[in-house]
């Protein structure tokens, strides 16, 4: 759905509130159960709504890499302890106030501007995150 930038989203994007956004929101499951709730933002410049609708091979990242407009080069990502509102129980059928991981994520292009806002409500008892950091060295 195309939505307005709230100031908050706008900042993280770089763009200015207000302006048209697509927020696109879906779950993730294994068999029957929910592990996953997606809640993503992108300029309406990079996506074809159209065609996410009908894209069926993954995740909105497979999606991005598969459209090649944008060559996202990584991301910022924080995670967060949180328990589940509503809305979110609503999305991964569980209770309210179940413990979740909450990994809020800016992808950036190879140039280094923000193209996309995603927040990703995890049940940490199906997945779980492996991390890796890379240590660099000063000269």
């Amino acid at each position: 759905e195309t939505v307005k930038a709230q100031a908050h989203i706008a900042e993280k994007l770089g763009t200015e509130p207000d302006e048209p956004l697509v927020r696109i929101q879906m779950t993730a499951r294994e068999n029957d159960a929910y592990f996953a709730y997606f809640d993503s933002y992108i300029p309406v410049n990079y996506v074809d709504e159209q065609d996410l609708k009908i894209f069926e091979k993954g995740s909105l990242l497979d999606y991005l890499i598969e459209q090649d407009i944008l060559r996202i080069a990584y991301t910022n990502s924080f995670i967060y302890s949180i328990s589940a509102n509503a809305d979110t129980a609503s999305w991964l059928r569980i209770p309210v106030g179940q413990p979740l991981l909450l990994m809020e994520e800016i992808f950036f292009s190879e140039a280094g501007n923000p193209v996309l806002w995603s927040r990703n409500h995890i049940i940490t008892s199906i997945l779980n995150l492996h991390i890796i950091r890379r240590v660099v060295h000063r000269l």
